[in-house]
């Protein structure tokens, strides 16, 4: 009998998530700030470098471990019912989760992390860029447990219905080193500019 798939089978190496998580850090000012499904622990790292206090919130059993072993605050819960509880949050962190969610979830995440921040408390949700060519034909279904989508727009909308003001829809470059520097022009000539961004992030903060 095969064992099932590490949910970090098919994650990006540990050194470029490093740096995405201390790019994704800087958009924090005060914590605690909350990271949903917080998975190897990379942003909470990158949280703990900045000297803001973080809690990771996952269901995974590996992930929980992994990220206890770098000596880190973790709850094993459900995000819903993690949010349900939690007030006075500094910040909400959400990256490659909400596609793992049916939309009327996704809402309620959204809903209950905004009760859950203090009034300009900030919030960020990152997901996979189905614009970028390569993300949309084999990234994306690499990880059988997507349910959606989520373009920036809906995501952005649902923020606004709850009490959320937007401030910056951006767009993240895979970094694949200088080598694939040709490639990686050319793939923008055939596929447009969002070739090769493979996440997009919307923030916002409570108004």
């Amino acid at each position: 009998m095969t064992s099932a798939l590490s949910p970090f089978e098919f994650a990006a190496d540990a050194a470029s998530t490093r740096r995405l998580m201390r790019r994704y850090a800087a958009f924090f000012e005060a914590g605690p700030v909350a990271d949903l499904g917080s998975g190897r622990g990379f942003f909470l790292e990158a949280l703990r470098d900045r000297a803001i206090p973080g809690i990771g919130v996952d269901v995974s059993d590996e992930a929980i471990r992994r990220a206890r072993l770098l000596g880190f605050e973790c709850v094993q819960s459900d995000v819903i019912d993690f949010l349900a509880t939690a007030r006075k949050l500094g910040g909400v962190f959400a990256s490659h989760l909400i596609e793992h969610l049916e939309p009327p979830t996704a809402e309620e995440m959204v809903a209950r992390a905004s009760e859950a921040l203090e009034p300009g408390g900030r919030i960020v949700i990152v997901t996979p860029n189905m614009v970028d060519y390569r993300t949309l034909t084999e990234l994306f279904w690499l990880d059988t447990t997507h349910v959606r989508p989520y373009p920036p727009r809906l995501i952005a909308a649902i923020m606004e219905r709850h009490g959320l003001a937007v401030d910056e829809v951006g767009r993240v470059r895979t970094s694949q080193g200088r080598r694939a520097m040709p490639g990686m022009l050319l793939g923008r000539l055939r596929f447009g500019f969002d070739f090769g961004r493979s996440e997009i992030f919307v923030r916002a903060h409570r108004g």
